[in-house]
């Protein structure tokens, strides 16, 4: 058992340093910064608009104590499978934390991301997770401005799910 625990970690590692989240196998968070920091350049060269969405699945840490890790593992692998259809080949999406994830919507205004994320939020709404009947989530949103580095732009959609979490 414990061999089979040391292989777990040193494959979650390997995973990691490629770049992958090991549960979803969606972008990790640092690779989800590197691609920020070059979308954020290339919409600021070309003057195209940007938009970055995070989303944070309400009350995870209740999934994981009443229903075990292995229904959080399948809601979060749930969740990232729903982002990726409702985006675009071009779109970027990361597992930022341990119940969050993050967006970048290139080509995208403000009010596309909404939309966007309107969908996400009725098809995980709708979704059954072994005996979760629903995934219910926040979002904040944050449209790219010329003069946003791209920590801010990571910060102003960070405060907006922060407004949402609280509503």
């Amino acid at each position: 058992m414990e061999a089979q625990h040391r292989l777990a970690q040193a494959e979650a590692k390997a995973e990691e340093r490629a770049g992958r989240d090991h549960i979803t196998g969606l972008l990790n968070l640092r690779s989800f910064h590197t691609r920020l920091d070059a979308e954020v350049d290339r919409a600021r060269r070309h003057g195209r608009p940007l938009a970055i969405g995070l989303l944070d699945i309400d009350g995870f840490r209740t999934v994981n104590t009443h229903y075990g890790h292995v229904v959080g593992d399948e809601a979060l692998v749930s969740v990232g499978r729903v982002l990726s259809r409702f985006t675009r080949l071009h779109d970027v999406i990361s597992r930022t934390s341990a119940d969050e994830f993050g967006v970048l919507l290139p080509e995208t205004e403000a009010g596309g991301a909404r939309e966007a994320f309107e969908r996400m939020l009725l098809e995980l709404e709708a979704l059954e997770v072994g005996a979760l009947d629903c995934i219910s989530a926040s979002v904040g949103i944050a449209a790219f401005d010329r003069s946003m580095t791209p920590a801010e732009l990571m910060g102003k959609a960070a405060e907006a799910l922060d407004r949402a979490r609280a509503a």
